[in-house]
């Protein structure tokens, strides 16, 4: 997996763990993507743990996450 950069919070152990170039802190940067967390747990019932349409095979989850990026990114009406 390639990532440009990483975006935390102000947590000590981040510093510890990520490479300083490429290490955003702040609130700014962690904000759009708790927002995408939200919205995907919002339209992926499967992803709260306490619900009837949780899967316990990773295959399961793979496809419906795919399927629901795939209506975001090319927003689809069918689902």
């Amino acid at each position: 997996m390639h990532v440009d950069y990483w975006c935390t919070d102000h947590w000590k152990a981040f510093k510890d763990v990520f490479p300083k170039e490429k290490h955003l802190i702040g609130k700014e940067f962690t904000k759009t993507i708790e927002g995408v967390n939200t919205w995907l747990r919002s339209a992926c019932k499967r992803l709260v743990r306490m619900t009837t349409a949780f899967s316990k095979k990773v295959l399961n989850h793979w496809i419906a996450i795919k399927l629901v990026m795939y209506h975001r990114n090319f927003r689809l009406s069918i689902i």
